[in-house]
């Protein structure tokens, strides 16, 4: 248990109930007061994936679709899979995992949440989890036998984590199609241009039309 997490999840609710006993009438200040201190959400993002390694994965999956969800009003957040503690899964109505891992950390999280009746997701955007088309990946070659072992394991572990969820959300319906084999419900959220993105193309392309 992360006690540092712990400890800031009780000053955001004595921050909260601080600001209800000075008796804020205004819904709309009590509504940005809340979403500042993040005491409660709808959706939280527990991210496994290093973003220095996999920068497009984590763009795309992560950032791109946390900003899909607040376009429709939702309040999101991210974390990082080893940072994630039980006020965290208490906090959301739905967890999403991204990639990852099942350390303790997560078996932990996933067990509580299944207790509290949370909506348990998993986001991931090709097979890495599966050893027949880790086989295949020519990738593998180029590792040293040491390597390929801690990716092999690696890849199980996260196989592991998918199992424990409800569902799967993916990219492409051929992805969805193979990960029907592994859980009930699948998702199609594909990978889209963010608000940044879109302007900066807009701009380029005003640019080479002048």
């Amino acid at each position: 248990m992360n006690f540092e997490i712990i400890i800031n999840e009780f000053i955001k609710i004595f921050l909260l109930l601080f600001f209800l006993l000075i008796n804020i009438s205004d819904k709309q200040k009590l509504k940005n007061i809340r979403k500042k201190i993040r005491i409660t959400g709808d959706v939280l993002y527990v991210n496994g994936c290093y973003q220095d390694i996999f920068p497009d994965s984590y763009r795309y999956r992560i950032l791109n679709q946390i900003e899909q969800l607040s376009d429709e009003y939702l309040d999101d957040r991210e974390i990082f899979y080893l940072k994630i503690g039980p006020l965290m899964v208490c906090n959301f109505r739905v967890i999403i995992f991204f990639r990852c891992t099942l350390i303790k950390q997560i078996n932990e999280a996933i067990s509580l949440a299944k207790k509290l009746n949370k909506k348990i997701l998993f986001d991931i955007d090709d097979l890495v989890f599966d050893q027949k088309y880790i086989n295949k990946n020519p990738y593998l070659q180029t590792l040293s036998a040491y390597e390929r072992k801690n990716y092999r394991e690696n890849a199980d572990l996260i196989g592991k984590t998918l199992l424990l969820c409800e569902g799967v959300i993916t990219s492409i319906e051929i992805l969805g199609k193979e990960l029907k084999n592994y859980v009930p419900e699948i998702f199609i959220n594909h990978n889209i241009a963010s608000e940044k993105m879109w302007k900066l193309s807009e701009n380029a392309l005003e640019k080479n039309l002048k």
